[in-house]
């Protein structure tokens, strides 16, 4: 298995690891990413015949590692659903933020909170791992993103493709709105291929 962690947002000389920018750049820059969010979306036919059918030319998840497809790199910020899985078993890379701990032995430091940005009307915002992951693929000079499985939340309906991420409670159509516009206004051009409520 492969760490790559990054500190964004500084330039290389001051905080950028270089050989990891480097890698992280020659991944997206220019590239057409396909981001896969655990939404429910994911769990049927669908959802995942879509990702199948999605021409991009990477494969990133957020917070998960899917079963039915082989990303090329996993993103992780989340310290619960980190802590579950066995490094050593996944298929692909993975990049790390600085909030995990602990960090797997030799890797490198990671500054979350020049990924995360504060939200004044939604603080939750600021630490969404799909919001973190848009920063980081424009900070590395994406081209678009296909955007999969980021569902948002419906009275009555689940949340996630597993029962056993699911995180959050009492949320709906204003947190909704608040992620609608907060994929819109992050600088890279965001198509969803799966029924999401922030679409709409």
């Amino acid at each position: 298995m492969k760490v790559l962690l990054i500190e964004p947002g500084k330039p290389p000389k001051q905080t950028i690891i270089p050989q990891t920018l480097a890698a992280l750049q020659k991944a997206f820059t220019g590239k057409t990413v396909l981001v896969l969010a655990p939404g429910a979306s994911l769990a049927d036919e669908t959802g995942r015949n879509a990702v199948a059918a999605a021409k991009a030319d990477c494969i990133v998840s957020a917070n998960f590692c899917p079963a039915f497809c082989q990303p090329d790199y996993a993103f992780f910020t989340n310290s619960k659903r980190f802590e579950k899985l066995d490094l050593a078993a996944l298929p692909c890379p993975v990049v790390l933020t600085s909030n995990l701990r602990p960090l797997p032995q030799g890797a490198l430091a990671v500054n979350y909170d020049r990924l995360a940005a504060p939200d004044v009307q939604n603080a939750s915002l600021g630490s969404n791992s799909v919001l973190m992951l848009l920063r980081l693929l424009r900070l590395c000079g994406a081209k678009a993103v296909l955007l999969a499985g980021a569902d948002g939340y419906k009275a009555g309906a689940p949340a996630y493709a597993d029962s056993l991420l699911h995180a959050h409670t009492g949320r709906g159509a204003a947190f909704n709105t608040a992620m609608a516009g907060a994929i819109k206004a992050c600088g890279l051009d965001v198509t969803f291929i799966t029924p999401s409520e922030y679409a709409k």
